[in-house]
């Protein structure tokens, strides 16, 4: 069964956030150069990347890493595909999608094409936040987008984050969805095992149901 990989690779070139520290990887040993071994180090923020956000990045005294098993994680989860010509994802979207509780949902917009700019675009598809009272009305435990946010940029409030989060709907940005088909999936997010924070950089994929 094939396995699609929705992660977005980092290095130094890989988009980030405006006002967010870029990814840097640093060689502090070569076996090329005569060291006894290859090691590197490296340097990022935890929302750098495929990432996912969990409610204390926006929420006084809300949960963190610490407070979800990797059961919470993964599941079944639903790949929609929005048309091109939309901007912003909103309710009436959704109808008719088969959005089911526990869910994971993860929209295909046109910002997947944004991906092979070399800088940040303003211009990116974003949650509306009747979008975000839907997807908390239909109980999904996480939701995520294949760009940078789920709000737009010039909303320095962060509405969206905060009903979805508020709710404990947990949210992946960065999700690479350019070669996968819409649809029901397997869905496992794997962020990395690191205490109390308020989002970190997984590895996330998903398997055809």
């Amino acid at each position: 069964m094939k396995i699609y990989d929705l992660t977005i690779a980092l290095s130094g070139k890989t988009i980030v956030y405006p006002g967010c520290d870029a990814f840097e990887c640093k060689c502090l040993s070569s076996v090329e150069k005569g060291d006894a071994c290859s090691t590197h180090s490296f340097g990022m923020m935890n929302h750098a990347g495929t990432h996912i956000d969990f409610p204390a990045h926006m929420l006084d005294g809300g949960k963190t890493s610490s407070d979800y098993e990797l059961s919470y994680l993964m599941g079944s989860g639903l790949i929609i595909e929005i048309s091109e010509n939309e901007k912003i994802i909103t309710d009436e979207f959704l109808k008719n999608a088969d959005i089911q509780e526990n869910d994971i949902v993860l929209f295909k917009t046109s910002n997947s094409k944004l991906w092979a700019k070399a800088e940040f675009s303003a211009e990116f598809v974003c949650l509306d936040i009747s979008a975000a009272k839907y997807l908390v009305d239909k109980k999904v435990k996480i939701a995520g987008i294949d760009y940078l946010s789920v709000d737009a940029v010039d909303n320095s409030k962060f509405p969206v984050h905060k009903e979805l989060l508020a709710n404990n709907v947990l949210i992946i940005e960065n999700v690479n969805l350019v070669d996968v088909p819409a649809g029901r999936y397997k869905i496992y997010v794997a962020p990395l095992n690191i205490p109390d924070m308020d989002g970190l950089p997984a590895r996330v994929f998903a398997q055809g149901e």
